[in-house]
């Protein structure tokens, strides 16, 4: 392969990984969304009746906001990683 054609190479695959990270953080952020309504409707309904939240509930609420973080993270670019430079180092 000339350095062309592994240039081209490498810049469809970072097309593909940052449509990958887009997907992901997508995913995310429509998970935490759903568990904030859905934890907003919770505490609605608590103040309303007076009555305890359901466990379920709870459980539903947390898992949501667990997987929606993970999956920002997953989508989120990688701000420690240093970029590397196309010239050539001296010394």
């Amino acid at each position: 392969m000339t350095l062309e054609q592994l240039e081209a190479e490498i810049a469809v695959l970072r097309r593909q990984q940052d449509a990958q990270k887009t997907h992901w953080l997508r995913w995310g952020l429509a998970s935490n969304a759903v568990s904030l309504i859905l934890c907003a409707v919770v505490l609605l309904k608590v103040t309303l009746t007076g009555d305890d939240p359901p466990p379920p509930m709870i459980f539903i609420v947390l898992t949501l906001l667990f997987v929606g973080l993970a999956f920002i993270t997953a989508g989120r670019p990688l701000a420690l990683a240093p970029r590397r430079s196309r010239e050539p180092r001296h010394g």
